[in-house]
């Protein structure tokens, strides 16, 4: 779906950050890993188990279950985004999607029983990965993907999201960045980690699969995500030294050295008038979906 041409809904970002979510309009940050196809059988699936179906008051066996099953059911949308590129890189992606996995979960995607060997009819170009050209398909495709709200026009902090460090695997999940200039003016930044893993195949032992040297930065301008867990607050003029600071973490030291610097901890005498002025900024800006920031996962680091 496209959105005819004027549904922004058609295209959506979903962020999760471990122990909440976000949901903006448009395609905002890097490029997933994964990709589902999700087919009319397969989204009548996923609704019978995850709503009409799901007892939230469910005991162990039923979520475990319905976790359980979720994951045939995601290996079938990966499955079908497979089909539609270029033959030989399907199990190539594969593989890279379930790094560490054992044989057996593999089989479950691209199985030889449910090969499909018919080539693709999408023409590829032959410099660019096959799967970064059919996403960018997409996203000329679907109305609102270009996201404009969330654009940076800041360089110091755009570079933080073109790259993956393992710099970043200090960083908290949910940052706001508030940036002031001599002239009174705020410009407002959310920094949001994106946890890299070699597989999503198990329930269990998820810090065992933890690669961070893949983690990246997602960049976007104005507030997305409700539950921050730190404030930074530095003038414009920083904002080179802020991102090479960031870029050189290498410890947890390292970290607090940099929320000492640009950091709001909540023990700091100002945190208030910080947070008090981010949440004034989120509703004169943003009044149509804004509301109160929740500070219970405020972090002290």
């Amino acid at each position: 779906w496209d959105g005819d041409g004027q549904n922004d809904n058609a295209s959506l970002t979903i962020f999760r950050h471990n122990d909440s979510a976000s949901v903006v309009k448009g395609f905002v940050g890097q490029q997933p890993k994964t990709a589902w196809l999700i087919d009319y059988s397969l989204l009548e699936r996923i609704h019978y188990l995850l709503v009409a179906g799901f007892d939230v008051y469910g005991n162990v066996g039923h979520q475990l279950e319905t976790r359980m099953y979720m994951d045939f059911l995601r290996m079938e949308g990966e499955q079908n985004f497979l089909f539609l590129l270029p033959r030989q890189e399907r199990k190539q992606l594969r593989d890279f999607w379930y790094r560490n996995a054992s044989d057996h979960v593999k089989r479950y995607v691209l199985a030889d029983a449910t090969a499909f060997d018919r080539e693709t009819d999408i023409d590829y170009q032959p410099d660019t990965p096959p799967k970064r050209q059919l996403l960018d398909m997409l996203a000329q495709h679907a109305y609102g993907a270009e996201a404009k709200r969330y654009r940076v026009d800041s360089a110091a902090l755009a570079r933080l999201h073109k790259v993956s460090s393992p710099a970043f695997s200090f960083m908290p999940q949910v940052a706001f960045v508030s940036v002031f200039d001599d002239h009174g003016n705020d410009a407002i930044y959310s920094l949001l980690h994106n946890n890299a893993f070699s597989n999503n195949a198990q329930i269990f032992g998820e810090e065992k699969r933890r690669i961070p040297v893949e983690d990246t930065l997602t960049v976007a301008s104005g507030f997305i995500g409700s539950y921050p867990n730190l404030f930074f607050h530095l003038h414009e003029k920083e904002l080179p030294a802020f991102s090479d600071a960031i870029l050189s973490l290498e410890s947890e030291a390292d970290y607090a050295q940099l929320v000492s610097r640009y950091g709001v901890r909540r023990t700091a005498p100002w945190f208030w008038k910080v947070s008090d002025k981010l949440h004034d900024q989120n509703i004169t800006r943003f009044s149509r979906e804004a509301a109160l920031f929740d500070l219970n996962r405020y972090e002290n680091r």
